[in-house]
């Protein structure tokens, strides 16, 4: 239900663009995945994975095809576990991190998209740490299979 926080034990998925890839072998994300525009006001939009009741490949690809956003095969999901982001938060910045759910209505030729999630938005002193300590727990999957 709308503004429920996801449970510790599930997980979120955030597109990220190639720009926000690290350039090293690690294959992972770098802060820039996790950065607040100014648009998202409310938080930062992602999939809770667990609200589609599958192993994880099948959970991935109806995210993907629930996402409002053309994906490119240079993009990632970047993955967090809901509870591991939230202690981490906690002990770096003590800060307690709201992750909630959001589903979407229908919009023009898009579906519903019950999966929507939000990292809401914390403080502006805040964001630099929160988008470090977030892309450096993140897994990292390929947005195109």
């Amino acid at each position: 239900m709308k503004g429920d926080p996801i449970a510790d034990a599930h997980h979120v998925a955030h597109l990220c663009k190639a720009q926000h890839l690290l350039d090293d072998d690690s294959g992972g994300v770098g802060a820039a995945a996790f950065t607040f525009r100014e648009s998202d006001t409310d938080g930062l939009s992602c999939n809770w994975l667990e609200h589609i009741n599958a192993l994880r490949p099948d959970q991935l690809n109806q995210i993907r095809s629930l996402m409002r956003l053309k994906l490119k095969r240079s993009h990632r999901l970047a993955i967090v576990n809901c509870g591991k982001a939230r202690r981490r938060i906690r002990d770096s910045v003590s800060h307690e991190l709201s992750i909630i759910e959001d589903p979407l209505m229908p919009e023009g030729n898009w579906p519903a998209d019950p999966s929507h999630t939000l990292i809401e938005r914390p403080a502006p002193d805040l964001l630099e740490q929160l988008a470090v300590e977030l892309a450096t727990i993140a897994e990292v999957e390929p947005a195109i299979p």
